[in-house]
C-alpha cells in the first residue's frame, strides 16, 4: 500500500523553490504542474517497487501534448516499405564502399560546409555525410538509379540536389538519422551527445536477456550493444525516429530487435536486465522530440524514469544520461530523482560528468533563473554490487 499526504500548496512553491521565483517561471503552469508531481513522487510512502503508483505521478509530470499517437506500431524489423528498403540497400552499399563518417556538432558542421571548397559534394561522404548539395553523376549510378524515385532526394532551385538523410558511424555501426539541419519538430538527432552516451553505458551495461532502451531515436545506443543480450526493445514517441531505428536495426543485422512507437515505455510489458536512456533535456522553444526536454529541461527525464522502474528486472539496471538545470546551486534533477529512487529501493549513483553545457542557449527568457546546465549520468538498480562501481571526484553515490 502507499499513502501521501494533503497538499499544501504553499508549502509546495517553497519546497520546489518557486518562492520569490520570477514571474516568467511563477506563471509557467507546466513548471506548477511539475512541482506537483515532484511533491507527489517524493511524498509517497513505498515500500517496494511494484508499489510505485505510476497512473497517480504519470499524468502530473506532462512533457507535450500527446495527440494520434499509436499505442504500438512497427514492432518487426522485418516488414518495410520500398523506400525503407531502398534505405537499406543505400546503407548496405556504403558500408561494403567503406564508408565512414564522425557527426560533428551543428556550429562545426556550418563552419566546415560554409567553406569555399566545400559548396557542392565530391563523393558519398559529403552528400551523406556533411549533407552538401550535389550534381546527380557525383552518386555512384546504382545508388541514382535505386533512389531517383524515392523522397530521400530533395531538388534545389539550382538543379543540384541535396539529400534529406544522413548516415553516421559509431562503433561497428551505420546509423541514418535526419538531413541537416534538424529543425523540424519530427527531426530524428545523431551527434556528439550520442557518442558520450554510449561511453557512459560502456562503464555500466554488462549483458543479459534483454535490453531496452526509451526515447531511443536512431536505436544507436541499444544497437551498440546488441551483441550482449539476446533481444533489444526500442521506444520512441516520434514515427519518424521509429523508422530510422527499424532501418538501423535491419542494417545491424539485429532481427532480434523489437522497435515500438509509443509514449515512453507505455506499450512495454515484462522485465528489463538494462533499462537506457538519453533523454533530451534543453527548454526548447520549438518543442522538438529530439531536444526538448519540457519543465526545466528535466520533466521527460522524471516521466522516463517512472516508466522504467516497473519493467527493471531484479538486479537489473537503469543507466540514464541527460542534463539538468542549477539554480541558486542546486542541481534540480538530482534533487528531484534521488529521493524517489531511494523511497523506491533501489541504489544510485548520480554523477555529473560536465559542468557547463549549451552556454549560449541561456540568453533564452525560460533560463533565467538557471546559473548553468550540467551534464550527468544516472545509475540505479538493486545489485548489490552498485556500490562497487567506482566513481569520478564528481561523482556522488546514495
Amino acid at each position: 500500500m502507499f499513502v501521501h499526504r494533503s497538499v499544501d500548496l504553499h508549502a509546495l512553491s517553497v519546497r520546489c523553490g518557486l518562492a520569490g521565483s520570477s514571474p516568467q517561471v511563477a506563471r509557467s503552469s507546466l513548471c506548477a504542474t511539475w512541482t506537483v508531481g515532484l511533491y507527489l513522487a517524493s511524498e509517497f510512502m513505498l515500500t517496494s517497487l511494484s508499489e510505485l503508483p505510476l497512473p497517480s505521478l504519470l499524468p502530473v509530470i506532462p512533457l507535450r501534448p500527446v495527440k494520434n499517437i499509436p499505442h504500438a506500431i512497427n514492432r518487426s524489423t522485418t516488414s518495410f516499405t520500398q523506400e525503407e528498403l531502398a534505405l537499406i540497400r543505400l546503407g548496405r552499399s556504403l558500408r561494403q564502399a567503406d564508408y565512414h563518417f564522425i557527426t560533428v556538432t551543428p556550429d562545426t558542421h556550418r563552419l566546415v560546409n560554409a567553406r569555399s571548397a566545400n559548396e557542392s559534394a565530391r563523393d558519398v561522404r559529403d552528400i551523406f555525410g556533411w549533407n552538401r548539395p550535389f550534381s546527380y553523376h557525383v552518386l555512384p549510378q546504382s545508388m541514382w538509379n535505386d533512389l531517383q524515385n524515392t523522397a530521400v532526394f530533395e531538388q534545389l532551385e539550382d538543379g543540384r540536389f541535396r539529400s534529406r538523410v544522413r548516415f553516421s558511424t559509431i562503433d561497428e555501426q551505420l546509423i541514418l538519422h535526419s538531413g541537416f539541419p534538424t529543425v523540424t519538430q519530427d527531426a530524428v538527432f545523431f551527434g556528439p551527445d550520442t557518442y558520450r552516451f554510449v561511453q557512459h553505458l560502456r562503464r555500466f551495461v554488462g549483458s543479459g536477456s534483454a535490453l531496452l532502451e526509451i526515447g531511443a531515436g536512431t536505436g544507436a545506443a541499444a544497437l551498440c550493444f546488441g551483441e550482449r543480450f539476446k533481444h533489444l526493445v526500442m521506444t520512441d514517441i516520434n514515427p519518424r525516429a521509429v523508422r530510422c531505428a527499424r532501418i538501423n536495426a535491419a542494417l545491424a543485422g539485429y532481427t532480434q530487435a523489437e522497435v515500438v512507437c509509443a509514449d515512453i515505455a507505455g506499450a512495454m510489458t515484462g522485465s528489463f536486465d538494462a533499462i537506457i536512456a538519453n533523454p533530451p533535456y534543453m527548454i526548447d522553444p520549438h518543442k522538438r522530440w529530439y531536444r526538448d526536454g519540457g519543465c526545466l529541461g528535466i520533466a521527460l527525464s522524471l516521466r522516463m524514469v517512472l516508466g522504467a522502474l516497473p519493467l527493471l528486472a531484479p538486479g537489473g539496471r537503469l543507466v540514464f544520461y541527460t542534463g539538468s538545470p542549477v539554480i541558486a546551486g542546486e542541481d534540480r534533477l538530482k534533487a528531484a530523482l534521488i529521493p524517489l529512487l531511494t523511497k523506491a529501493g533501489l541504489q544510485c549513483q548520480y554523477e555529473e560528468l560536465e559542468v557547463d553545457v549549451f552556454g549560449s542557449d541561456m540568453n533564452d527568457p525560460a533560463y533565467a533563473e538557471i546559473e548553468r546546465i550540467a551534464v550527468v549520468g544516472i545509475v540505479a538498480g538493486t545489485s548489490p554490487t552498485m556500490t562497487a562501481v567506482r566513481l569520478s571526484s564528481a561523482g556522488s553515490h546514495i
